[in-house]
């Protein structure tokens, strides 16, 4: 699909709006290539806070503070810190 000049009115509104957003919060699903199916929460502050809890049996956090992205695995009781700038994110 093209964008044409009638459509641009009706994109800067949604862009304002999506804009003006300030917290969002939102269940997922995430789906695996191998087709594997795993839901959760989703949290949004701007600017820069993320929080995404994976429902079980998939024992996962993943926080954010905007410069640093925490994985943590309940069940291995582990954290692992990646910054931000070495992810998909940046």
């Amino acid at each position: 699909y093209e964008v044409g000049k009638w459509d641009k009115p009706y994109l800067e509104k949604i862009e304002t709006y999506l804009s003006s957003l300030t917290t969002i919060a939102s269940d997922f699903i995430q789906v695996a290539p191998s087709g594997e199916v795993t839901t959760g929460k989703f949290y949004l502050q701007r600017p820069g806070k993320l929080r995404m809890e994976y429902h079980p049996p998939t024992p996962v956090l993943v926080v954010s503070n905007g410069d640093t992205l925490v994985y943590y695995d309940k069940d291995l009781k582990q954290v692992t810190h990646i910054p931000l700038s070495s992810t998909l994110v940046s």
